[in-house]
């Protein structure tokens, strides 16, 4: 069960369904015990809002939970003993409104606030809104939340924490051609990224001067829109490595502990798809090396509640610091869908269905293949940033045809092959949705 701290008291978030082991019955009956507060508002939504919901329920806590129009009649909502509407569908203006969350604690009267993860998680500004109006903030103080939340910043307070770190360039990167200098002298390939950065945004490889380049421009553009911060900085990239994170948790008096890793090298587009734990490549003595090195970062900023503390660990398991979480980190997923299971040296293509999508996959029309090498369609709904081509213009295979920003990542969509603009589609600023057409060739 993973737990986080409130004080000196720990809460533990909802196990998964099905029957309790003694233990955690036994635990479950000492939640009860437990007088932490009488209301909590859960500023988030989805799976994590339902866990921390179903946890106060144990605890004999109220809860209340925000939700914007369109979501209402969503789970969390109902399980919730209140819940207050906080704006439209835009999360931008509902879960991320801070002025309308402040004013639902105001008047509920909720004594502490859980944010989740994402959202307002490790938002600062909001700590101390929340301090201001003598609320409790379920998670680290803003100190550790803003240097944390700053890699640059968080990788000298690693440094002088003893904790290895990645070599690069410390300061903040100035322009396009600085980047080019810096990266020269780190040597290629390197790793462009957001210094308020996380979760992949802002992140891009450099293997030359030109996509270093591209890189800058295209990263600072990624961290101005999804963070309110373009800076970046620039470290040396380790090829083929194994993205480890190691769970920390402390209290206010100074005490820290780690709890073991988790391995989440599978990847998609800089996402994590696989959590395994443990990890099956790490030995006994690199396990501890990484655990301690963990704490010491976390005391370090006298950090007092749950995170993660992640590296990058290299084929010779020398590891590096990554970045820190300042926040509750639990995901789950159902695995399904195309897959190849590999068995005596034979690989087998297999497509793993719940019963009600095999069911119902009899009545799903077979799609036919587009050729894609002379259309550019929009692979994910999001909005165009920038087209760079106009009909009668020559293009070739691998050039820049347009940007698109989606879960607020830059995407440069390229051609497919050499030749002449046909049509555009689309213009700057177009809301475009998956599969739209936005350029022609010919």
């Amino acid at each position: 069960m993973a737990g986080f701290w409130v004080g000196t008291a720990p809460l533990v978030a909802a196990g998964r369904r099905g029957r309790w082991p003694p233990q955690q019955l036994m635990l479950s009956a000492a939640l009860r015990t437990l007088k932490t507060f009488d209301k909590i508002l859960v500023a988030n939504r989805g799976e994590i809002a339902c866990r921390v919901i179903r946890t106060c329920k144990k605890m004999g806590i109220k809860t209340v939970a925000i939700h914007s129009d369109v979501d209402a009649s969503s789970v969390h909502v109902k399980m919730a003993d209140e819940a207050v509407c906080v704006g439209p569908a835009p999360t931008s203006k509902s879960y991320l409104n801070m002025d309308a969350i402040m004013e639902a604690i105001k008047k509920t009267r909720a004594q502490a606030v859980h944010p989740g993860y994402g959202f307002l998680s490790e938002n600062k500004e909001f700590a101390r809104c929340l301090a201001a109006e003598d609320v409790v903030f379920i998670g680290p103080d803003t100190h550790a939340i803003q240097a944390m939340g700053d890699k640059i910043e968080s990788k000298l307070l690693a440094k002088k924490a003893e904790v290895n770190t990645i070599p690069g360039f410390d300061g903040v990167v100035k322009d396009a051609e600085e980047a080019v200098r810096i990266a020269r002298e780190i040597g290629y390939p390197v790793m462009i990224k957001a210094s308020a950065g996380g979760g992949g945004k802002g992140m891009r490889i450099a293997w030359d001067d030109e996509e270093t380049r591209d890189g800058f421009r295209l990263s600072s553009q990624e961290a101005a829109s999804s963070f309110g911060d373009d800076r970046l900085l620039i470290e040396k990239f380790i090829d083929n490595p194994r993205h480890i994170e190691i769970q920390v948790l402390g209290d206010k008096h100074g005490n820290a502990l780690w709890l073991n890793e988790r391995e989440c090298s599978i990847q998609r587009r800089n996402q994590k798809v696989v959590e395994e734990a443990p990890s099956i490549f790490l030995d006994a003595e690199t396990r501890r090396a990484m655990g301690e090195q963990a704490v010491a970062l976390a005391r370090a900023v006298k950090y007092s509640s749950a995170g993660t503390v992640e590296f990058l660990v290299d084929s010779k398991k020398n590891f590096y610091f990554l970045e820190m979480n300042t926040r509750l980190q639990c995901l789950s997923r159902e695995a399904g869908g195309n897959m190849s299971i590999q068995f005596l040296g034979t690989v087998y293509k297999v497509n793993i269905l719940t019963r009600l999508a095999a069911e119902l996959n009899k009545f799903m029309l077979e799609k036919v293949t587009e050729d894609t090498s002379s259309v550019l369609r929009s692979p994910m709904p999001g909005v165009v940033v920038a087209v760079s081509v106009k009909p009668g213009d020559a293009v070739a295979e691998g050039q820049e045809i347009c940007v698109i920003e989606a879960m607020k990542m830059q995407n440069s969509m390229t051609a497919g092959k050499t030749g002449t603009v046909k049509s555009v589609h689309c213009q700057a600023g177009d809301t475009v949705g998956e599969g739209d057409l936005l350029v022609e060739l010919e």
